[in-house]
């Protein structure tokens, strides 16, 4: 059966969409919340922009957060607007049927693949996160598999690669570190023979590349969903070979997250990351985010507005590397 995601099509920039909301989000009385029409607006224009993925409905995305009706519409929208640009959808859910249940729709709607992330009320072993992957992937064979790899959402770390990699969709994982777990995750996937590619976070790429030249040509991004143009700039100078001028992209995009992470603690962020994303998407004013979905975690003042600032700087960026 032919894969529609592949480990050669797990290149260039990966871009993470929040799913635009309607003004009376943030009321726990609503209903069919999707913005559709801002939805389709960004799908399309991240596509002309020159993104090579989208991934969908994993934390910014608020997939915690949505109706089933509104995971499908956005799943949907977004499939349907993409006419080059690969879609993975985040079916990931409580359980292994329903995820499987929403995987199946992805698949009949014309997704490429997944963001998939494990069940977190109950925390999965090495072994027991093995057979949901593989059950997930038996499910939908046509679909290439990106894990979503965040030890917060989903209580520890993946460690066990050399069972995962050889999975035949599984070709991708989405990775948020720098630091030693990093290149640790990366031995273990090439020494499982390798068809699996370790997506690094935009402004962490070129320090990656620059420090081992074998690291894949791949980045997740957020900040595209504030702007496309630092981020493919960046993956610009790295495929031309201008690697002084990746790192400087790299520092100044670095600069913009400066105010973005409460006190510089990734705990905290994490409690609050779709209302602190949104602020920030939203005062970068490329996409219309809207409010944030029910349950708000009631975030501080200072947390917002270290994302709106963040969101300002991005935005100044971006604004300058345009024609």
């Amino acid at each position: 059966m032919r894969l529609r995601l592949t480990v050669d099509d797990v290149t260039g920039v990966f871009a993470i969409m929040p799913t635009p909301a309607t003004p009376d989000a943030n009321d726990p009385n609503a209903q069919n919340t999707v913005d559709v029409e801002e939805t389709e607006r960004v799908v399309a224009a991240l596509e002309d922009a020159g993104v090579n993925a989208l991934m969908l409905t994993g934390t910014s995305g608020e997939a915690f957060a949505l109706t089933p009706d509104e995971w499908r519409t956005v799943t949907r929208t977004a499939a349907e607007t993409a006419t080059e640009m690969d879609v993975l959808a985040g079916p990931t859910t409580l359980n292994t049927r329903t995820t499987i249940q929403r995987a199946r729709f992805a698949r009949d709607v014309g997704c490429d693949g997944l963001l998939l992330g494990r069940p977190m009320w109950c925390e999965l072993s090495p072994d027991a996160t093995v057979t949901f992957y593989q059950q997930v992937a038996d499910a939908v064979p046509e679909l290439g598999i990106v894990a979503y790899d965040n030890p917060g959402a989903f209580k520890r770390p993946i460690t066990s690669w050399d069972r995962l990699v050889p999975i035949e969709n599984f070709v991708g994982v989405k990775y948020v570190s720098l630091g030693p777990e990093y290149w640790e995750t990366m031995r273990q996937v090439r020494e499982a023979d390798g068809h699996c590619r370790v997506l690094q976070m935009d402004a962490y790429l070129p320090a990656a590349m620059t420090w081992r030249p074998d690291v894949e040509p791949v980045c997740w991004s957020s900040s595209v969903s504030c702007g496309p143009e630092p981020t493919l700039a960046m993956m610009g100078a790295l495929e031309a070979g201008d690697w002084n001028r990746a790192v400087e992209l790299s520092k100044e995009m670095a600069y913009t997250f400066e105010t973005f992470f409460p006190q510089g603690n990734m705990q905290i962020f994490g409690r609050h990351t779709p209302a602190i994303v949104k602020a920030r998407m939203n005062e970068a004013g490329f996409i219309r985010a809207g409010p944030v979905r029910p349950p708000d975690p009631e975030t501080p003042e200072a947390y917002l507005e270290g994302g709106r600032e963040s969101g300002r700087r991005w935005r100044e960026l971006a604004e300058s590397l345009r024609d």
